[in-house]
Formats: C-alpha cells, sequence, structure tokens
C-alpha cells in the first residue's frame, strides 16, 4: 500500500528544554534521597539545642522551643539548599544535558521508536491509542512540548521539548491511521 507519509522520519526536540525536564526529575529524586539525612540532622539539632538551653528551667518554653524549631531549621535547610545548588552545577544539569542529546524519536514503519540512553523501545502504531498534546502557559506562544500518548493498557508515555506539538501530533494520528 502506497503512503503520503515517508516511511522513517524523527521526531525534533528542543535539547534545552527537554534537558531541564532531565534536571528537574532527578534532582527531585536527590532530593528526596538527600532529605532523609538532613532529616536526621534536624531532630539531632532540635535536641541538642534543647538540652544546651535546659529548657525545664526556662520561664518561657514554648517560645525556647519556637526558636529551638527555627534555629534548627535554618541550618537544615541552608545546607540542603546550598547542596542542592553544587548538585545541579556540577553533576545534574551536565548529566541531564547529556541525556536530552542521547534522547532520540523516529517513525519507522508502523513503529515509534523511543531512544533513551541505554533504552530502545518501539511502539506498534496499534497499541496507541490516543495522542494528546499538552500546552503549557509559558510554552503556549511555541506551540507547546509535551505529548502523552495513551496505549490500550492505559499507560502513559510522555514525549517532553517536542517542537511544535501540534503538527507533530496530527502527523502521528495521520500515519497511525494509514499504518494500522
Amino acid at each position: 500500500m502506497k503512503t503520503i507519509h515517508p516511511e522513517r522520519f524523527e521526531i525534533e526536540f528542543d535539547r534545552n528544554k527537554l534537558g531541564q525536564v532531565f534536571l528537574t526529575t532527578e534532582c527531585t529524586s536527590v532530593a528526596s534521597v538527600l532529605g532523609i539525612p538532613l532529616l536526621v540532622l534536624w531532630v539531632y539539632l532540635v535536641e541538642s539545642i534543647w538540652n544546651w538551653l535546659d529548657a525545664h528551667t526556662m520561664m518561657y518554653g514554648m517560645l525556647a522551643l519556637g526558636a529551638v524549631l527555627l534555629t534548627a531549621s535554618l541550618i537544615v535547610g541552608g545546607i540542603f539548599f546550598v547542596s542542592w545548588k553544587i548538585y545541579k552545577a556540577f553533576w545534574g544539569m551536565p548529566r541531564s544535558m547529556k541525556r536530552a542529546e542521547s534522547y532520540y524519536a523516529e517513525v519507522d514503519k508502523a513503529f515509534l521508536r523511543i531512544i533513551d540512553r541505554k533504552s530502545d523501545r518501539k511502539i506498534h502504531f496499534r497499541q496507541i491509542g490516543d495522542y494528546e498534546a499538552l500546552l503549557e502557559k509559558e510554552d503556549a506562544n511555541v506551540g507547546g512540548l509535551r505529548m502523552r500518548l495513551t496505549s490500550v493498557g492505559s499507560s502513559f508515555l510522555t514525549l517532553h521539548g517536542v517542537v511544535n506539538v501540534i503538527a507533530i501530533r496530527d502527523l502521528l494520528a495521520e500515519v497511525d491511521a494509514e499504518r494500522e
């Protein structure tokens, strides 16, 4: 059967936006792991400062407790903020941009092929039931940058950083209808 679309074509991504999405995801993971020892440090600081103040002999116990909690929170918050910035600058951003540069998606005959680092995934167009373009407020003037594909099992696959997402969504829907 003759088709009007080429058998293979690449989907274009905004690599900077894609790198920012990967950075946010990675930093959120790191923050949750970093949060556990910092919570332990916060409890230790609260207990140490409280014992140092010897709150049982103080007249303003609740005021002292508030000061202790605030002091411990500021110390731990400062450590978290500084370590977050150091991680983001020296490890997070280069890794995220490297991942964004290696991210690749193309239409290959009746398949949508997505390559991300060591993962190479081929999804048959029969398995994709819905194409959704998600427009974000800050990206609305450039046509949006996310596309969500719904497969038969109601699972989602989100492609971030897609350039001209509305046109790509329509093109994929046409290719899907043509090649099913």
